[in-house]
């Protein structure tokens, strides 16, 4: 028997608005899902640093209206708008869930979707950036961003699954798609926040490198890298006598900061036909050294974001518990706090 709800009429979202400094909190009604869109009781929402780029950077983002933001989310599917349980019979009602907020259109006429590249698919504004998002207690989605989750809450919680959609997908379609890590290769991970760590992780215990390196200016952070699989861990000073002392050779480098130093040390540290690959994107623009890079032959790669494709493997990999994202939560209704806290740079 499928699951029921009482859906409520109204709830509290959190939303930007242009020119605002953090999140507005704001009462407005549940929406209903329309042909092809499916309703979400959501259960976790992960927080992402793309979500400061509205506050951090004057018109730098594509969409000026208000909109409920939140673009990592997991939950139930509550209800159904017409004719999806035609075409998506997985999706019923109390069905545990995650939705992809690319929110890309899958036509086979769009010039990203047609090549295998929904990552990349700007037809729609994505869910949490443009369109309301998953800071709230519902959210509406279209079917085709949704995906079932393969195991239980228990098995797989909430927050990790929301976080999964982002902080997860993303390093996965950077490290395994663009990056292309072969087993036995030397890895080296610049930045090990959320999704340096999940990097590290993906680096290791999926993709088999042989080495994986962690570099970052916090101590606490290189001592959780160590814990998920690092095979050695240097503050930046460090870095390059580390690489030198031990005799390692970096196949592909990894910057998941995405600043001019960042960027640098990984040009510094990855060998002659190495890879860098950036997935960070903390400045706007960094500088490309081009006589340091050419006289590497170096390839240098940019990744965006992850496939629904994708999703659906990186959910697999967490729930055999090769990828362990690092979390903390926090009740919904702290947001404004919490979002103080990240800006400043205490989360």
């Amino acid at each position: 028997m499928a699951a029921t709800f009482t859906i409520p009429e109204t709830m509290n979202v959190f939303k930007y608005y242009p020119g605002s400094k953090n999140l507005v909190k704001e009462t407005v009604p549940v929406p209903k899902p329309g042909p092809g869109e499916v309703l979400i009781k959501i259960l976790a929402a992960g927080m992402c640093h793309s979500d400061l780029l509205y506050f951090k950077y004057d018109n730098l983002m594509a969409s000026h209206k208000s909109f409920t933001m939140g673009h990592e989310g997991a939950g139930l599917v509550a209800s159904l708008g017409p004719d999806v349980s035609t075409y998506f019979p997985d999706l019923t009602p109390g069905r545990y869930v995650a939705a992809l907020a690319r929110n890309a259109c899958f036509e086979a006429t769009c010039p990203h979707c047609g090549v295998g590249a929904d990552n990349l698919c700007v037809a729609n504004f994505p869910i949490g950036f443009g369109t309301d998002g998953f800071y709230a207690p519902y959210c509406v989605v279209r079917a085709k961003t949704v995906v079932p989750v393969p195991a239980s809450r228990d098995e797989l919680p909430p927050e990790i699954v929301a976080v999964s959609t982002d902080a997860v997908l993303t390093s996965w379609h950077a490290l395994k798609a663009n990056a292309n890590i072969q087993p036995g290769q030397t890895v080296l991970i610049i930045g090990a926040g959320g999704l340096g760590l999940n990097g590290v992780q993906i680096a290791k215990n999926v993709l088999g490198a042989k080495c994986v390196i962690a570099c970052d200016v916090r101590e606490s952070s290189l001592e959780d890298a160590k814990a998920l699989g690092a095979d050695y861990t240097a503050l930046p000073d460090a870095l390059p006598a580390l690489l030198t002392d031990n005799h390692l050779t970096v196949d592909v480098a990894c910057d998941f900061v995405g600043l001019n130093d960042t960027f640098n040390a990984a040009l510094k540290a990855v060998r002659p036909k190495g890879i860098l690959q950036v997935i960070g994107l903390t400045a706007p623009t960094v500088d490309l050294p081009l006589i340091p890079a050419a006289d590497k032959d170096l390839t240098i790669r940019f990744s965006m974001w992850g496939k629904l494709s994708e999703l659906r493997e990186v959910l697999e990999y967490v729930r055999e518990g090769k990828i362990t994202p690092k979390v903390e939560t926090r009740p919904l209704g702290s947001l404004v706090e919490t979002f103080e806290d990240f800006m400043a740079g205490k989360i």
